[in-house]
């Protein structure tokens, strides 16, 4: 995916790539990311995902790419887009933005969605033995 992206944009502009493993993957420390990478690696703990995202604090990423669907890793600052890689067919993916909005949208439809949820079970009432529900009917 590296070397096919440096051949679209052409010799004239590089890419900067961090690579990002957690550290409980077999290899992480072992074996080194290749060339013009940097190889970031973390603890699954909430304080070691902050810290070791200092070098995109400052410049915000263009592209994350997310690899089956498994990533641990919220950023902090949002990249420009997000591309999903299925690892079966590595040369397809899906692209979509990564901005501040698109989240927030999709929290608010998320909270919505509880919120409907929430009120439905409680509506829900059980089946006594006599077949009515919740108690409500005729006395026999």
């Amino acid at each position: 995916m590296r070397t096919g992206l440096q051949e679209a944009l052409g010799a004239g502009r590089s890419v900067e790539w961090f690579e990002f493993v957690r550290n409980d993957v077999p290899g992480s420390h072992e074996m080194g990311p290749g060339p013009g990478v940097q190889r970031i690696v973390y603890a699954p703990r909430w304080k070691s995902r902050l810290r070791r995202q200092g070098p995109l604090l400052k410049k915000r990423a263009d592209v994350l790419v997310i690899f089956d669907g498994a990533s641990d890793l919220g950023f902090v600052r949002t990249p420009r887009w997000v591309l999903h890689v299925n690892s079966a067919q590595p040369g397809e993916g899906v692209l979509e933005r990564g901005s501040l909005r698109a989240r927030l949208a999709f929290l608010g439809r998320w909270c919505r969605t509880a919120v409907r949820a929430r009120l439905w079970a409680r509506r829900i009432r059980p089946a006594w033995p006599d077949g009515k529900y919740g108690g409500v009917g005729p006395a026999t």
